[in-house]
């Protein structure tokens, strides 16, 4: 029976959270471009992650109350539905290529740091050299929505920014707190849930979720609910346990080439000659920071 190393798993699972959010920043756009908002989007994803998970709460309540009420509800509202919000509030402003880019080079950039200077976690020269070359690509990806005269795109790299700062301090804590994958998954779940779930039902205006084609909601349940909100948390919050925080993260440089390709069949979105010269240059810098986790035992 064939047994992988740690860091093995690691890379293999942060592969998949990548290729998983490759898709959510896509088929986001694809929601918001139907008529959608951004609550519409959350609502979904956690009525959704709620139900599915509801039978693994029971089991796992002992970790859930071990891990405190504070503590599962700071990783809600840094990994939940705010950070969603947040996220699908910045299409309104800027393309999808902003929110592959701008975002996820956020995280990488901060988890980096961050995992260097508050959990100890050492890049060493060529660490410090790949994420600059990976910034250099991510900054040239986004750099033409400002060239070519979107200078409203501005507004939506700030919120792009606020919602990767957002999940780069998510992702710290995870570190931080060691908090089991499942019990993450299930604290961003079922805190998300209860707090935000009623609110939107007694404030939000669902006409739009409502006169939504069945093909859509169906869509944004399986990619948010099933896809994002589960698999892609487990698969990441256990990436972070097994890496650490900042290796971990960089697995979200994978993320802007998925969602770029998607973005070409579902929103018709072509990225230009420097997008995709800027993705490869990125691919390189995110490689570099990775490599020395293929040594970890």
């Amino acid at each position: 029976m064939l047994r992988l190393s740690p860091a093995r798993q690691g890379i293999g699972l942060g592969l998949l959270a990548a290729i998983i959010w490759g898709g959510f920043y896509t088929v986001s756009r694809h929601a918001i471009g139907s008529g959608l908002g951004a609550g519409d989007i959350a609502f979904i994803r956690y009525v959704t992650t709620a139900v599915l998970l509801l039978p693994f709460a029971a089991k796992r309540f002992g970790a859930l109350k071990a891990l405190g009420w504070k503590k599962g509800v700071t990783l809600a509202a840094l990994g939940g539905p705010l950070f969603v919000i947040v996220s699908a509030f910045g299409y309104h402003f800027a393309p999808l290529s902003h929110a592959a880019v701008v975002q996820l080079g956020t995280i990488t950039a901060l988890c980096a740091l961050a995992g260097h200077l508050w959990l100890g976690e050492k890049m060493g020269g060529q660490g410090v050299i790949g994420l600059l070359i990976l910034l250099l690509g991510l900054s040239a990806v986004a750099g033409p929505g400002f060239f070519e005269g979107q200078q409203g795109a501005i507004i939506g790299d700030g919120f792009f920014v606020f919602a990767g700062l957002m999940w780069a301090v998510f992702t710290v804590l995870l570190r931080w707190w060691k908090v089991e994958a499942l019990t993450a998954t299930l604290a961003v779940t079922f805190y998300s849930a209860l707090l935000f779930c009623p609110l939107y039902m007694i404030f939000g205006e669902p006409r739009a979720l409502l006169s939504a084609p069945p093909s859509i909601v169906f869509e944004q349940a399986l990619v948010q609910g099933v896809l994002t909100g589960i698999v892609a948390l487990f698969a990441y919050s256990r990436a972070v346990l097994l890496l650490g925080a900042a290796r971990a993260a960089v697995f979200t440089a994978f993320a802007p080439m998925a969602s770029v390709l998607l973005g070409i069949v579902l929103v018709h979105e072509t990225p230009t000659l420097g997008q995709w010269l800027g993705l490869l240059v990125a691919s390189i810098g995110m490689g570099a920071i990775l490599a020395p986790a293929r040594r970890l035992r």
